[in-house]
């Protein structure tokens, strides 16, 4: 219980030390914000065979408004693609750019979190951390890989996952398989790198379908796509450590 308390504490006084030096209205913050088409520039809509359809944040003007406010990005993709064969998958990425957001806010958007808190169920037995994908010889730096599962009436939906949060170029390495409740260590560490320095460039990108991924892996236009993620963030540099 003594720790419980010296840990609250601390967080507080932390918390208090981050608004001092960030006074800033979270309202101007977020209408400083970037609309460069960044994510639109690097990732192709098509690629031979591979359409796509850019989609909102939600299903409503309301929904995508409070989406964005709590994401807190820069700016945003949102695609789902057809590849030649029907097959279907939705590609997602958030970027922040350097003082955007704090590395231990940004870092709980994940569908270990999001997802859950929205009645699917992560499939404890398929979760991987460390999935290496390589194209045309080299290696992007690793994915975290989930199943998920939800029931909608009597219907049962599923989606396949691959997702990765990169940290000032480096992969975020959240220490467990697991990411729904950081640890108390990564999170001090977070919320006092947030107060004595300015947060860095941060992106996370998600893939997923009901297919299989390694389906989607083995299309030659999913590759290109892939390389393309890699030349914007995800290709691993070689000595490269993980972040987190």
């Amino acid at each position: 219980m003594k720790n419980i308390i010296a840990f609250i504490v601390l967080a507080v006084s932390l918390a208090g030390l981050y608004f001092a030096a960030n006074p800033r209205p979270l309202l101007e913050r977020q209408a400083q914000a970037s609309s460069s088409d960044k994510l639109k520039r690097a990732v192709s809509a098509s690629i031979g065979s591979m359409t796509s359809v850019d989609k909102p944040l939600g299903d409503t003007e309301e929904v995508k408004r409070a989406s964005e406010k709590i994401l807190m990005v820069t700016e945003f993709l949102h695609r789902e693609y057809t590849l030649g064969n029907g097959m279907k998958f939705t590609l997602y990425i958030s970027y922040w750019e350097p003082g955007r957001e704090d590395v231990y806010k940004a870092s709980t958007h994940t569908p270990d979190r999001c997802w859950v808190k929205s009645g699917w169920k992560n499939l404890d037995e398929k979760k991987r951390s460390g999935d290496v994908l390589s194209v045309g010889g080299r290696q992007l730096m690793p994915a975290y890989y989930r199943e998920y599962t939800i029931n909608a009436g009597l219907n049962n939906y599923k989606r396949n996952v691959w997702f990765w949060f990169i940290v000032d170029g480096k992969r975020y390495d959240y220490k467990t398989s697991d990411n729904y409740n950081p640890s108390i260590a990564v999170y001090l560490k977070n919320l006092i790198s947030s107060v004595t320095a300015e947060a860095p460039e941060m992106f996370f990108i998600r893939i997923d379908s009901d297919s299989s991924l390694e389906s989607l892996r083995r299309d030659p236009n999913f590759q290109k796509l892939l390389s393309e993620l890699g030349e914007l963030i995800l290709f691993q540099k070689v000595g490269e450590a993980s972040n987190g």
